[in-house]
Protein backbone atom coordinates (compact mmCIF):
# COMPACT_ATOMS: atom_id res chain seq x y z
CA UNK A 1 0.00 0.00 0.00
CA UNK A 2 1.37 3.40 -0.93
CA UNK A 3 0.98 6.05 1.72
CA UNK A 4 0.45 9.55 0.39
CA UNK A 5 3.17 12.14 0.88
CA UNK A 6 2.55 15.16 3.11
CA UNK A 7 -0.73 13.76 4.35
CA UNK A 8 -0.69 13.25 8.14
CA UNK A 9 -0.46 15.82 10.91
CA UNK A 10 0.69 13.26 13.47
CA UNK A 11 2.02 9.71 13.53
CA UNK A 12 2.05 7.70 16.76
CA UNK A 13 4.06 4.48 17.06
CA UNK A 14 4.11 2.27 20.14
CA UNK A 15 6.42 -0.70 20.74
CA UNK A 16 6.99 -1.29 17.05
CA UNK A 17 9.67 -1.04 14.41
CA UNK A 18 9.45 2.13 12.39
CA UNK A 19 10.76 3.53 9.15
CA UNK A 20 11.64 7.09 10.12
CA UNK A 21 12.19 8.11 6.49
CA UNK A 22 8.77 6.79 5.43
CA UNK A 23 7.07 8.52 8.34
CA UNK A 24 8.87 11.77 7.52
CA UNK A 25 7.66 11.50 3.93
CA UNK A 26 4.02 11.03 4.94
CA UNK A 27 3.90 13.90 7.46
CA UNK A 28 2.77 17.39 6.57
CA UNK A 29 5.08 20.31 7.33
CA UNK A 30 5.05 20.86 11.12
CA UNK A 31 3.72 17.32 11.54
CA UNK A 32 4.78 15.40 14.62
CA UNK A 33 6.05 11.91 15.33
CA UNK A 34 5.40 10.47 18.79
CA UNK A 35 7.10 7.18 19.54
CA UNK A 36 7.13 4.96 22.61
CA UNK A 37 9.38 1.93 22.76
CA UNK A 38 10.80 -0.62 25.19
CA UNK A 39 14.17 0.46 26.57
CA UNK A 40 17.11 -1.89 26.96
CA UNK A 41 16.97 -1.24 30.71
CA UNK A 42 13.35 -2.41 30.96
CA UNK A 43 13.10 -4.92 33.85
CA UNK A 44 16.88 -4.65 34.18
CA UNK A 45 17.07 -6.10 37.69
CA UNK A 46 15.23 -9.21 36.50
CA UNK A 47 17.33 -9.49 33.32
CA UNK A 48 20.57 -9.19 35.29
CA UNK A 49 19.47 -11.92 37.67
CA UNK A 50 18.68 -14.25 34.75
CA UNK A 51 21.65 -13.00 32.68
CA UNK A 52 19.43 -12.82 29.61
CA UNK A 53 16.48 -11.01 28.15
CA UNK A 54 15.24 -8.61 25.52
CA UNK A 55 18.14 -6.38 24.40
CA UNK A 56 20.29 -7.67 27.29
CA UNK A 57 23.43 -8.00 25.16
CA UNK A 58 22.76 -5.16 22.73
CA UNK A 59 25.75 -2.85 22.48
CA UNK A 60 23.58 0.04 21.29
CA UNK A 61 20.06 0.33 22.74
CA UNK A 62 17.13 0.51 20.32
CA UNK A 63 16.25 3.89 21.84
CA UNK A 64 19.55 5.31 20.55
CA UNK A 65 19.13 3.61 17.17
CA UNK A 66 15.59 5.03 16.78
CA UNK A 67 16.80 8.47 17.87
CA UNK A 68 19.63 8.47 15.31
CA UNK A 69 17.36 7.18 12.52
CA UNK A 70 14.82 9.91 13.26
CA UNK A 71 17.53 12.58 13.10
CA UNK A 72 18.92 11.06 9.88
CA UNK A 73 15.44 11.15 8.31
CA UNK A 74 15.40 14.94 8.68
CA UNK A 75 13.26 15.47 11.76
CA UNK A 76 13.91 18.54 13.93
CA UNK A 77 13.28 19.29 17.61
CA UNK A 78 13.91 15.63 18.40
CA UNK A 79 13.63 14.77 22.07
CA UNK A 80 14.45 11.39 23.61
CA UNK A 81 13.09 10.88 27.13
CA UNK A 82 13.14 7.92 29.52
CA UNK A 83 9.79 6.74 30.86
CA UNK A 84 9.78 4.97 34.24
CA UNK A 85 6.83 2.86 35.37
CA UNK A 86 6.37 0.71 38.47
CA UNK A 87 4.10 -2.25 37.89
CA UNK A 88 2.88 -4.48 40.70
CA UNK A 89 1.73 -8.08 40.30
CA UNK A 90 -0.47 -9.65 42.97
CA UNK A 91 0.88 -13.18 42.67
CA UNK A 92 3.80 -15.16 41.31
CA UNK A 93 1.37 -16.64 38.78
CA UNK A 94 0.46 -13.15 37.54
CA UNK A 95 4.15 -12.32 37.02
CA UNK A 96 4.79 -15.66 35.29
CA UNK A 97 1.83 -15.00 32.96
CA UNK A 98 3.48 -11.74 31.87
CA UNK A 99 6.88 -13.38 31.38
CA UNK A 100 5.35 -16.16 29.27
CA UNK A 101 3.63 -13.78 26.86
CA UNK A 102 6.32 -11.10 26.47
CA UNK A 103 9.98 -11.26 25.41
CA UNK A 104 11.28 -9.70 28.64
CA UNK A 105 13.23 -12.90 29.37
CA UNK A 106 14.17 -14.83 26.27
CA UNK A 107 12.80 -18.39 26.23
CA UNK A 108 11.25 -18.19 29.71
CA UNK A 109 8.97 -21.17 30.18
CA UNK A 110 7.19 -22.90 33.03
CA UNK A 111 7.51 -26.24 31.29
CA UNK A 112 10.55 -26.86 29.16
CA UNK A 113 11.37 -30.00 27.23
CA UNK A 114 12.96 -32.85 29.19
CA UNK A 115 16.50 -31.90 28.21
CA UNK A 116 16.05 -28.44 29.71
CA UNK A 117 14.24 -29.30 32.95
CA UNK A 118 17.28 -28.42 35.11
CA UNK A 119 17.50 -25.02 33.41
CA UNK A 120 13.79 -24.58 34.12
CA UNK A 121 14.31 -25.37 37.83
CA UNK A 122 17.10 -22.80 37.97
CA UNK A 123 14.89 -20.19 36.28
CA UNK A 124 12.10 -20.78 38.78
CA UNK A 125 14.58 -20.52 41.69
CA UNK A 126 15.85 -17.21 40.29
CA UNK A 127 12.28 -16.00 39.92
CA UNK A 128 11.55 -16.93 43.54
CA UNK A 129 14.60 -14.93 44.63
CA UNK A 130 13.46 -11.93 42.58
CA UNK A 131 9.98 -12.15 44.11
CA UNK A 132 11.40 -12.38 47.64
CA UNK A 133 13.54 -9.26 47.09
CA UNK A 134 10.78 -7.27 45.34
CA UNK A 135 7.60 -8.04 47.28
CA UNK A 136 5.76 -5.13 48.88
CA UNK A 137 2.30 -4.43 50.28
CA UNK A 138 1.10 -3.57 46.77
CA UNK A 139 2.51 -6.79 45.29
CA UNK A 140 5.58 -7.91 43.35
CA UNK A 141 7.34 -4.87 41.91
CA UNK A 142 8.54 -4.87 38.32
CA UNK A 143 10.45 -1.76 37.30
CA UNK A 144 9.63 -0.97 33.70
CA UNK A 145 11.55 1.42 31.50
CA UNK A 146 10.38 2.69 28.16
CA UNK A 147 11.54 5.56 26.05
CA UNK A 148 9.65 8.28 24.27
CA UNK A 149 10.69 10.26 21.23
CA UNK A 150 8.93 13.37 20.03
CA UNK A 151 10.02 14.86 16.71
CA UNK A 152 8.77 17.43 14.24
CA UNK A 153 8.96 17.71 10.48
CA UNK A 154 9.99 21.20 9.45
CA UNK A 155 10.47 21.57 5.72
Amino acid sequence: MNTPDNYFDIVVARNTCISAKQIYKTLKNKGKLILRGVDKLDCWQLKRLFNKGQAFNDVKPISQIDYENILDAGFKNVELVPIYIREYYKTKEDLIALLLKTPILNDFSEEKTNNKLEENRQDLQKLDLYIKENSYDRGILLRRRYYGIIAEKLS
